[in-house]
């Protein structure tokens, strides 16, 4: 008998910044709609209160994450983002934030960030699809993903929605 593949149902969020019940509710919605694949774009931590809870949702929900620039504050400190918050500002509160966040993380919780890729490509549809917390380095500011490249670049970081050619936000 013919059986028509079932197409792949996928959803991508960005910036949870450690806010549990939005996250929650991104997740249950996802889940409620038949999505067989989530993604975050980065940024599951950082500035709110809930840095263990929202890990370890992402866990059970099974979301395939990408490094933001709050894991890497947690991971490697803020000091290696210098030209970053010389440009934004923000340096003390980040500092004290991913200080704190990371006294909220057991070690499982930290090793499994520290498995975040930068990127995640994908094939949906026959186009070429590149997920990523931010098309430029945080430093510099230039661009680090060729998009032409790719049929469709998913950035997040800026919270705000924006596109710009193949560029998502």
């Amino acid at each position: 008998s013919y059986k028509k593949n079932k197409p792949r149902r996928i959803a991508i969020f960005s910036d949870a910044h450690a806010l549990y019940e939005p996250t929650l509710a991104i997740l249950e919605d996802a889940r409620l709609n038949g999505v067989d694949e989530i993604y975050s774009l980065g940024d599951n931590i950082g500035t709110g209160p809930n840095p263990k809870e929202v890990i370890d949702l992402l866990e059970e929900y099974n979301v395939k994450s990408i490094m933001g620039n709050h894991e890497l504050y947690m991971l490697n400190g803020v000091d290696m983002f210098k030209e970053h918050f010389d440009r934004t500002g923000g340096y003390r509160t980040a500092q004290l934030n991913s200080a704190w966040t990371k006294s909220k993380l057991s070690n499982k919780e930290i090793s499994n960030i520290k498995m975040y890729p930068k990127t995640i490509e994908l094939m949906l549809g026959g186009k070429k699809i590149i997920l990523c917390h931010s098309i430029k380095d945080f430093n510099t500011n230039i661009s680090i993903i060729n998009r032409r490249e790719f049929d469709k670049v998913i950035q997040g970081h800026i919270h705000f929605e924006d596109e710009e050619d193949n560029l998502y936000t």
